[in-house]
């Protein structure tokens, strides 16, 4: 189960959807539309701590006290035909229990360039066994297509 401290989301797509209730210098909206992208290289410019979780589950990634806790993941040359593959599992199988296709949007929204994946290795989140950084923000982009 993806944990998130509702209280910030809630706060946080408000904010989004209604500029009058921004703060003068809030940060996290300073950099492309917020609906469009949330990626990494603002959150961490506007102050949020993106760290590696504890857990060992793709699925437990909590947001607490401005602290982004994701678990580690290992990107292989497998890595997209594999989820490609959960996918279609899950679109047929559980239908109601959409898990992978839930956290296949979070990389795309979260990653978006070379620079981000960038943070997310400095921060022992991704490792990248794919070749170059290029080449991961280009795996979520057809992961979410």
């Amino acid at each position: 189960m993806v944990l998130i401290d509702a209280a910030f989301i809630i706060e946080l797509f408000l904010r989004a959807l209604d500029p009058q209730l921004r703060e003068e210098n809030d940060q996290i909206f300073q950099g492309p539309t917020f609906m469009d992208e949330v990626i990494v290289t603002y959150l961490h410019k506007a102050g949020v701590k993106i760290v590696q979780a504890e857990e060992s589950s793709l699925l437990d990634i909590t947001f607490h006290e401005g602290v982004l806790r994701i678990p580690k993941i290992d990107l292989l040359d497998s890595t997209e035909s594999l989820w490609r593959n959960l996918v279609v599992f899950e679109q047929h199988h559980y239908i109601e229990d959409s898990y992978i296709i839930d956290y296949m949007i979070l990389p795309d929204l979260l990653i978006d360039n070379p620079m981000d994946v960038e943070i997310l290795i400095e921060n022992d989140i991704v490792t990248n066994w794919l070749g170059n950084n290029e080449d991961v923000s280009n795996l979520f982009r057809n992961l979410a297509e």
